[in-house]
């Protein structure tokens, strides 16, 4: 990690209330169709939390009541995490007291924090080198198999 990096101050935007995210929902209300009523998606926890950058563990931390949301599509489905309001209302109003727990590697505004993003990033990109490698190796192997095949059957 450079020298800067360590250093230099984050730049965060102000945490907005859980009011000011719910009333950004009526500018488009059929993107939170599937978040239950009184809960948060995770990226409009990141609003009210903007110097937190893992989520999950802040929540679990500082009990804040989760639910598991599965949606279904043409694709199939997925579920996701959705925070109750109130809860990270409450979170919300203790980072900015300096009274909610929130380990360093959890902030964006810490060295650690900022090399525990750093480190995310980096196996990230190794996951997605493995996730595409192995079924590029099985798509080639299947067709060089039916090449030969086709070469000795001809």
């Amino acid at each position: 990690m450079s020298e800067a990096r360590e250093t230099e101050p984050a730049v965060l935007p102000p945490p907005l209330s859980v009011a000011e995210i719910l009333a950004k929902r009526e500018e488009n209300p059929d993107d939170y169709a599937h978040v239950p009523e009184g809960y948060l998606a995770v990226h409009e926890v990141r609003y009210a939390w903007p110097v937190v950058w893992m989520i999950a563990p802040v929540a679990e931390a500082n009990d804040v009541r989760i639910r598991t949301v599965e949606t279904y599509g043409t694709w199939g489905g997925t579920s996701w995490r959705a925070y109750q309001k109130d809860d990270v209302q409450r979170v919300a109003d203790a980072i900015a007291a300096g009274t909610a727990v929130v380990e360093p590697r959890w902030r964006r505004d810490t060295v650690e924090g900022r090399a525990a993003i750093d480190e995310f990033k980096r196996n990230r990109g190794h996951r997605r080198f493995f996730e595409l490698l192995v079924p590029t190796v099985i798509v080639t192997s299947v067709v060089l198999l039916l090449v030969l095949l086709f070469a000795m059957g001809s």
